[in-house]
């Protein structure tokens, strides 16, 4: 048997040993038979002894202290003598190693190089590693290669050792890319279906953070995001930071900043970039040097009422003249609001009075104009301001 194996699974069991030395162990474990059935051999020896020492340990702290170093000392003994009797017991109690293999194993990881764990999850959540699935709870190690999923109404947040932050929203399938765990290598996550929000730690230079999709790439170096996947686009939200996003195929990219939003669809890409700020209120129209505004209120935009003999509304609007027809005038208020104003319905007509009026009108001329609502917007009386007034 290898040497240096056995040190390092006896460092394991004792819980003794490093991350490089869980690391090699996992190694030895995965490529060579000889190692993994040895490893399984001294896994059910440990179970079943751990067993049996908790069935005796007193409650009483000293006690428990020196029962603990008792197991050790046993472990390390049976290691030494597995051929030997024990395996007599270990026949005649395998309804007992039985439970203490779930016992074991439900709270202990196969031997792992973890690059984040599992901090918070919201009801069912397993994790696939090769041709094992767990039922993770909260601080179940990762490692690279593991298949992260959610099921419908749960969720859950992954932590790296850099303390970048990923958030599985409901229904999602990500895969924490086996590269990742090379040296100098991008770190990784194909997202399979479903959403993802994430907050990426500042990246070592030359080494940023990647998502996959089924047709998209983004290329992160530290920012907040949000990340849908349907079946056919991928959509990308920043939220702080710059992010690099093109179409897994190739070709340009887009630098995606804060605020903005990318859409990869077929083989395009639909960017749109941060809003621009609101365009500022257009002043009110000023008349001279007058400190104070006059009076001036719109009529209505909407009219729904269909009765000519009522009138629902009235004031007095000043503004300039912006068109004049045969029998209609539109102004622009001084609030910046146009509205089109008819003259009374008088004798079964127009008001030839106000329709000369109106004719008499050119645009730009300032008026002021008492107005009511019925069916229409109707002028009761209009004056055309005086040339002190206009100043």
């Amino acid at each position: 048997m290898n040497p240096e194996f056995e040190k390092l699974l006896s460092h394991y069991l004792d819980d003794e040993a490093s991350q490089e030395e869980l690391r090699k162990l996992a190694e030895l474990i995965k490529s060579e038979n000889e190692c993994r059935k040895r490893y399984q051999e001294e896994l059910r020896i440990h179970v079943l002894l751990r067993e049996i020492s908790l069935e005796k340990i007193s409650s009483e702290k000293e006690k428990s202290r020196d029962r603990r170093k008792n197991v050790k000392a046993n472990l390390r003994f049976v290691r030494q003598t597995s051929h030997g009797t024990l395996w007599w017991s270990i026949a005649a109690s395998f309804a007992v190693f039985a439970v203490g293999l779930w016992f074991f194993m439900k709270d202990r990881q196969l031997p792992v190089q973890s690059i984040a764990i599992l901090s918070e999850k919201q009801s069912a959540v397993t994790v696939e590693r090769g041709q094992e699935i767990f039922n993770a709870e909260n601080g179940f190690f990762l490692a690279a290669g593991d298949a992260v999923r959610t099921s419908s109404g749960s969720s859950a947040i992954i932590k790296f050792t850099d303390s970048t932050v990923i958030e599985l929203n409901a229904s999602t399938s990500i895969v924490l890319n086996p590269s990742s765990i090379e040296e100098n290598a991008e770190k990784q996550v194909d997202i399979i279906n479903g959403s993802i929000s994430a907050e990426i730690a500042k990246q070592p230079e030359g080494r940023s953070m990647v998502f996959k999709t089924h047709n998209a790439k983004a290329v992160v170096l530290g920012t907040k995001l949000e990340i849908s996947v349907e079946s056919e686009k991928t959509v990308l939200k920043v939220r702080e930071g710059l992010v690099y996003f093109r179409l897994l195929s190739g070709g340009d990219g887009y630098d995606v900043p804060a605020g903005g939003m990318a859409e990869a669809s077929g083989d395009t890409i639909k960017y749109t970039p941060k809003p621009l700020p609101p365009r500022p209120k257009e002043e009110p129209m000023k008349l001279g040097k007058e400190e104070k505004k006059p009076k001036s209120k719109d009529p209505p935009e909407n009219i729904t009422n269909k009765n000519d003999r009522i009138i629902i509304e009235d004031g007095n609007v000043i503004g300039k003249v912006k068109s004049t027809g045969k029998d209609f005038l539109e102004v622009t208020s001084i609030n910046g609001k146009t509205a089109r104003y008819i003259p009374e319905w008088k004798n079964g007509g127009y008001s030839k009075d106000m329709l000369r009026t109106i004719d008499r009108l050119k645009p730009g001329d300032l008026v002021s104009i008492q107005w009511y609502v019925n069916d229409h917007i109707r002028i009761k009386k209009i004056e055309l301001l005086s040339d002190k007034e206009r100043k």
